[in-house]
């Protein structure tokens, strides 16, 4: 899937950031506690995405707001948190518009919705 979205993201701009190194790690683990019969249930390794208005912790957290470009968070979302306690393996971040209300910031990537 990570070389999936490193050849169709430059065009579609629908990662405002990809966490392979996250991902990478995340995704073995999964498979070492799966294979251990460890299992957490029905996502445990399944990869996702999140919108970039969830906190993660130590990864950027834009939410399409040129004033948050910078802000990395030291916690993660309560759904963050629930989704990795589940198992899930977190592929990146997703564009949105400003703060998921307004229009796309200039300042950003805008996502081509196809």
């Amino acid at each position: 899937m990570l070389d999936r979205i490193a050849k169709v993201n430059p065009r579609l701009k629908s990662y405002a950031t990809v966490m392979s190194e996250h991902a990478l790690a995340d995704a073995s683990a999964a498979l070492q506690e799966i294979q251990a019969g460890r299992y957490r249930g029905p996502l445990h390794g399944v990869p996702i995405t999140i919108k970039d208005l969830c906190y993660t912790q130590g990864v950027r957290t834009m939410c399409g707001a040129a004033v948050l470009k910078n802000f990395v968070p030291a916690f993660d979302s309560t759904v963050v948190a629930k989704l990795r306690t589940a198992g899930a393996v977190v592929l990146g971040k997703l564009n949105l518009s400003e703060g998921a209300a307004a229009g796309y910031n200039p300042s950003f990537d805008v996502p081509l919705n196809l």
